[in-house]
């Protein structure tokens, strides 16, 4: 986080086709710029169909923090079961 000591949230969620897949929002806490890193996670078994459209969505929710996506700091891992 950059600007100062300050309470910023940021919100993510998956969606399917554009649409929220239930269950899968969370949100990250970020409290001042001395670590410079914050971590979210979320584990969540979904069925899949051919051509499906996965996407990971976040932004900043409150908060006059300035917050970054660390360069390849994200991944998904999708496995067929």
């Amino acid at each position: 986080m950059l600007g100062g000591n300050n309470r910023s949230e940021s919100e993510l969620q998956l969606t399917r086709n554009n649409v929220v897949l239930p269950r899968t929002y969370v949100v990250g806490i970020h409290r001042n710029n001395i670590t410079g890193m914050a971590t979210t996670s979320l584990i969540k078994v979904v069925n899949l169909n051919a051509g499906d459209v996965i996407r990971v969505e976040g932004r900043k929710s409150t908060g006059i923090g300035e917050l970054e996506t660390k360069s390849n700091g994200s991944s998904l891992l999708i496995e067929r079961l």
